[in-house]
């Protein structure tokens, strides 16, 4: 028993560490559950430039500078290579809103998509996590603490910029299924000294 789940959890790790990704895209919408449906509000934000989207800005520390951003006075650039990790994201707050069910769906360089549903909770800048609706256990998001300005409404370079208007200013992060091997991994190897321990 104890060589079949060494056997298991040695599995689980080359696997997760094979399927390792990072994050190339990111996509908030804002929606309401209504009865057991998703309906989106008529906002959305994207870090891929020209979808038509409001710009998604993200940065890698509190009210720091912003990653998808250059000198091209034309465009925008698009996040790549990023790792997992915590990141903060400001959307510029404008009409349809996030909702009460934002959704927010993470693109990654194996092509796979992490995507979930949140409720959101307390207020905004507040630092509160918001609870998962459904959706992916390897995301999580919620307001960042305090207030930020980094973007405004449009799809390039000039909407990287301060509007003198708060934005929604969010704090999401992203575990490695590396990470949620090893804890599933740990829980195995639990299981198998208590059994053990009882035999």
């Amino acid at each position: 028993m104890k060589r079949l789940v060494f056997l298991c959890i040695f599995s689980l790790l080359i696997t997760g560490a094979a399927s390792a990704a990072t994050i190339e895209a990111m996509t908030l919408s804002g929606g309401n559950i209504v009865g057991v449906d998703w309906i989106p509000t008529a906002d959305r934000w994207d870090t891929i430039p020209g979808n038509n989207d409001w710009v998604l800005g993200v940065s890698s520390q509190a009210n720091g500078d912003l990653l998808n951003n250059n000198t091209d006075p034309n465009n925008y650039t698009a996040i790549t290579g990023l790792n997992y990790g915590t990141y903060w994201l400001y959307a510029v707050i404008w009409s349809g809103g996030l909702g009460s069910n934002p959704k927010l769906s993470v693109g990654l360089s194996d092509n796979s998509t992490l995507t979930a549903i949140f409720e959101v909770v307390d207020s905004a800048g507040s630092g509160a996590s918001w609870t998962r609706y459904s959706g992916s256990g390897l995301l999580s998001l919620g307001w960042g603490l305090g207030t930020a300005d980094k973007v405004t409404s449009g799809e390039d370079l000039a909407s990287m910029t301060s509007d003198t208007a708060n934005d929604h200013y969010l704090k999401m992060q992203a575990v490695p299924l590396p990470g949620a091997v090893l804890l599933l991994g740990s829980g195995l190897l639990s299981l198998a000294i208590l059994r053990r321990k009882k035999f």
